[in-house]
């Protein structure tokens, strides 16, 4: 038993450590593309980066499968087209690109 729990705690550590949540500075919403090849919105932000080492620092992804990607989909669409900035978190990867997981919009 002790020894499995030795085993079970750094595997949960360095688990929690590749998803780990990357803060994305408030900048505006460059271009918004529905592409065949993803199952998601694929959004080009003023602010890209890669924190999770997905592969890709050119676009981030809004899955299909969040459970607001609809509520988060309308606001990067009112965002873009208002020119206002917006902030989000992206956490873990989805087919290859880092995933937005939250998003808040900047009122200047």
């Amino acid at each position: 038993m002790k020894k499995s729990i030795k085993l079970l705690i750094p595997a949960l550590i360095i688990s929690s450590a590749a998803s780990a949540d990357g803060y994305i500075s408030a900048g505006e919403v460059n271009a918004i593309y529905f592409h065949a090849s993803h199952t998601g919105v694929v959004i080009k932000h003023e602010n890209l980066a890669d924190p999770d080492n997905c592969g890709r620092s050119d676009y981030f992804i809004l899955p299909n499968s969040h459970p607001s990607s609809d509520k988060i989909y309308s606001l990067l669409l009112s965002a873009q087209i208002a020119n206002k900035r917006v902030s989000m978190t992206v956490s873990g990867c989805h087919e290859g690109l880092p995933a937005i997981k939250h998003i808040r919009l900047e009122k200047s």
